[in-house]
């Protein structure tokens, strides 16, 4: 984990682990300025330059139906699996976060893989058996 003190003032920190799971803050707020372009390199170097880079979201229906969204196709692949696939193909391996829609009971969600052309997907319930629910995602890459 690398820590990195906020632009601007001392009351916040940035820190990033090389998972790319990480908060930036402010106050509170999401600080998209917080590092230097230097900064960014070492901790991203696997992305394409920014006008390479695209931006997907969507969202896919527990049946495997894309809900919203474009630049992907969707399919369930078996219970609680899904694939999104990317098309056209990305610059870069696909940076991943999504989360389940809609769950009235505790489920989980795993990002299993991902690649320039597709991500799966795996949700599972409190019991850990796989389980069908709808979910949001964002892709860069």
């Amino acid at each position: 984990m690398t820590n990195w003190p906020l632009e601007g003032g001392t009351t916040g920190i940035v820190s990033v682990d090389r998972n790319l799971r990480g908060i930036l803050k402010r106050g509170g707020e999401l600080a998209a300025s917080a590092l230097t372009k230097a900064e960014a390199k070492e901790l991203f170097p696997q992305l394409p330059a920014k006008a390479n880079r695209r931006l997907i979201a969507g969202q896919v229906s527990a049946a495997g139906a894309k809900v919203l969204g474009e630049g992907f196709s969707s399919e369930k692949t078996g219970t609680g699996k899904y694939t999104i696939k990317i098309s056209p193909e990305l610059a870069s391996t696909a940076v991943c976060t999504a989360n389940y829609a809609g769950a009235g009971a505790a489920f989980g969600l795993d990002i299993v893989s991902s690649s320039k052309t597709e991500v799966k997907i795996e949700i599972f319930n409190s019991a850990s058996a796989n389980a069908d629910l709808a979910f949001n995602f964002i892709i860069l890459g």
